[in-house]
């Protein structure tokens, strides 16, 4: 086998090198240290790793200040015991550029030989996303190990009070809250279910907190958010506060189409619920409405059954006229009394079902379970939730969720919900989801071909360039005959290419939130002024006058990305002038505000019909009449501006009418923080606006 170094060597690079490549390539970063010199190197993957600069180095006392506090002595055991001739493995927090992140350092000790002092060598891996991924999943653990301790302690109960008060230490568990109120709906009254255990005068105090809200979820059926200092009831406002809440959210529980109730929370900080709570709660009222729902029917089916020894006759209406399915099933099997509903789902009447056996409209396929649980009721007693296929006459399958008690004569009563529409809706759940993540793929994609779009672009280019210098200085009349056209249409349409793949490439990392903002510290007019002279050899080429306002030479400083800010002003003014006729002129205005700029781009040209303006900044809009005039496009073009301004804290509107010209106004934020230090040399930001120039107006020559 070849050793490294004549390997290396054949590829042109030292075996240093091939280290550095093999860290790059697996994303760590490696240091060294001498004991008793004490002097320390860092590979440059360790210094973008704690977001440092190679100059002037990474000193110990600087690498200590970067440790987390709560870190730091878990991190000096591991170094002293490094020191002390052992190997170490520790994961730390180290604060980078205003946030932690996770960091893995192992390492090992090498001692003193053959006159060499000993040192240490070390590896660093970022483990931030691995850390944060633990942490999603630990939440996630507990969340289902607490809703799964509900359901174990809720499974046997048809208490409604008991079912709420376990809810609230199931909420309690997960989330820091002042105050939970659960909310049933029976009938058309809506009431505050008070929770077992709960102190009289408690509950009487807290009767009506939470009405409001809730009644609110309830009714309408839609989420529901309101601040405490915004809730309408003194009383109400002032026991909240006292208790801490700063914020009401109500959930509803819907069972079905119908909403049946609501839960409320009342959470100590402003605002709404996280993401992971709002998801934790809403799995809550997934399980609460099945609960509800039985709870509330077997309530009321308890009270209908203790009401048929005296009144017969209302037994009978309710029995006939109840939208759910309910049966008596005598000791073989077989429909002893079945209510209209259930028979007409089964296609026939209750007279001509009477006497057959309900295993002829079982699916085949549950036939066993249904036969088993059937055999256990005596034993058992109640059966709830328990699921089965059912087939009509007229062969259609449904899905129905029985609820079954065990009589003292040997029958048993089955009252079932149809859950036909829930399943179905589960299908296409899951349908949506794939669907969701195939258009992941498709936007995950079509940034990949984007991106590969750009290198060969670049290429032609520079080919082009190439030729087009040989071509006029070998035989400067020919090229203007000849040539001069052709290369103008290669020109044009490779621009064009490099524009829209530029463009597909950044949306899609905006969608994705890759795109991130170098913010630097620029003079806001010399930056105007640059841009505008750049547009205006193409405007003067169409015949459209462009002029930039007088803007003050004092030091007007702005921190934000000037490569951005020039794609916005380039992207409006392309379109300011494409949309101008000849002999029009476009103007460019600043006005400075006490904590935002605001720039203007207005033309005189055809102007925006009315049912354009509502959707000018949607993405791939291409029909407005005034963008479209003589050149196409993407539709990307202001879609990109828009997101470009927001991601400087602004806002973009525009003004405009048919025929009266259009005015677009876009605001820069004057706070952002810095993220890149110092600024551009004057030669290479002119020739990176120039070449940006010629790919956003080269269309318009």
């Amino acid at each position: 086998m070849d050793s490294l170094e004549e390997l290396t060597g054949s590829l042109g690079f030292a075996p240093q090198q091939f280290c550095a490549l093999a860290q790059q390539t697996g994303g760590n970063g490696s240091w060294l240290y001498l004991c008793s010199s004490g002097r320390c190197w860092c590979s440059s993957q360790v210094y973008r790793m704690y977001g440092l600069p190679r100059r002037p180095g990474l000193t110990p006392e600087g690498f200590w200040a970067l440790i987390c506090p709560e870190d730091r002595e878990a991190v000096r055991a591991a170094f002293d015991k490094l020191q002390h001739g052992g190997s170490c493995r520790v994961v730390h927090r180290a604060l980078v550029r205003g946030r932690y992140k996770w960091l893995e350092q192992s390492g090992r000790c090498y001692p003193a030989q053959g006159g060499r002092e000993p040192y240490l060598v070390g590896v660093v891996r970022d483990v931030t996303r691995l850390k944060e991924e633990e942490a999603r999943l630990a939440a996630r653990r507990a969340d289902l190990t607490a809703v799964t301790a509900y359901l174990a302690e809720t499974t046997d109960t048809t208490d409604l009070r008991a079912i709420v008060s376990s809810v609230k230490r199931t909420i309690r568990k997960r989330m820091d809250v002042a105050v939970i109120g659960v909310f049933a709906r029976q009938g058309e009254r809506i009431s505050r279910v008070i929770p077992r255990g709960m102190d009289p005068l408690q509950a009487f105090q807290f009767q009506s907190i939470q009405d409001y809200v809730g009644y609110q979820a309830v009714t309408e059926g839609a989420r529901q958010v309101c601040p405490v200092e915004d809730y309408p009831s003194p009383l109400g406002r002032e026991a909240l506060n006292a208790a801490g809440g700063r914020s009401i959210i109500s959930l509803p529980i819907k069972h079905g189409k119908r909403t049946i109730g609501a839960l409320t929370v009342v959470i100590r900080r402003p605002g709404d619920l996280t993401r992971g709570e709002n998801e934790f709660c809403r799995t809550i009222c997934g399980y609460l409405s099945n609960q509800l729902y039985s709870a509330l029917l077997y309530e009321q089916l308890r009270e209908e059954l203790a009401h048929r020894r005296h009144l017969e006759s209302d037994r009978e209406t309710i029995f006939n006229e109840s939208v759910d399915y309910i049966t008596v099933i005598d000791g073989h099997g077989r429909f002893a009394q079945i209510n209209p509903a259930f028979a007409r789902r089964l296609g026939s009447t209750p007279q001509a079902l009477l006497g057959r056996s309900i295993f002829d409209f079982i699916h085949p396929d549950d036939r066993a379970f249904a036969l088993c649980t059937l055999r256990e009721m005596r034993a058992r007693g109640v059966v709830r939730g328990f699921c089965n296929r059912f087939v009509s006459l007229d062969g259609t399958v449904g899905y129905v969720e029985n609820n079954l008690k065990y009589m003292e004569n040997g029958s048993t009563i089955a009252i079932a919900r149809d859950v036909t529409d829930q399943r179905r809706m589960e299908a296409r759940n899951s349908a949506l989801e794939e669907s969701v993540n195939l258009e992941r793929m498709k936007s995950e994609l079509l940034a990949g071909i984007s991106h590969e779009f750009k290198t060969p672009l670049n290429i032609v280019l520079s080919s082009l360039d190439l030729m087009r210098t040989k071509s006029s200085m070998e035989d400067p009349e020919r090229f203007q005959r000849d040539y001069a056209r052709f290369f103008g249409y290669a020109y044009e349409n490779c621009y064009k290419l490099l524009r829209l793949t530029a463009n597909l490439l950044d949306s899609s990392r905006m969608e994705n939130g890759y795109f991130r903002l170098r913010v630097g510290r620029h003079r806001l007019g010399e930056l105007l002024r640059d841009i505008v002279a750049s547009a205006e050899v193409y405007a003067n080429a169409c015949g459209v006058t462009l002029y930039l306002e007088p803007v003050p030479d004092g030091a007007l400083w702005l921190n934000c990305d000037a490569d951005c800010v020039d794609r916005i002003l380039l992207n409006l003014l392309s379109n300011a002038i494409k949309n101008t006729p000849e002999g029009g002129a476009v103007q460019v205005s600043l006005r400075w505000e006490a904590d935002a700029c605001r720039i203007s781009v207005a033309d005189d040209g055809c102007g925006i019909a009315p049912e354009v303006l509502p959707h000018i900044f949607d993405r791939f809009r291409t029909e407005q009449p005034s963008l479209s005039g003589r050149q196409d496009g993407s539709g990307l073009g202001l879609a990109l501006t828009k997101a470009l301004v927001e991601l400087h804290g602004g806002e973009i509107r525009v003004e405009s009418a048919p025929g009266q010209g259009s005015r677009f106004t876009f605001s820069l934020s004057c706070t952002l923080p810095l993220t890149e230090a110092g600024t551009p040399q004057a030669a290479v930001r002119r020739e990176a606006l120039n070449s940006r120039a010629r790919v956003e107006l080269y269309r318009l020559k």
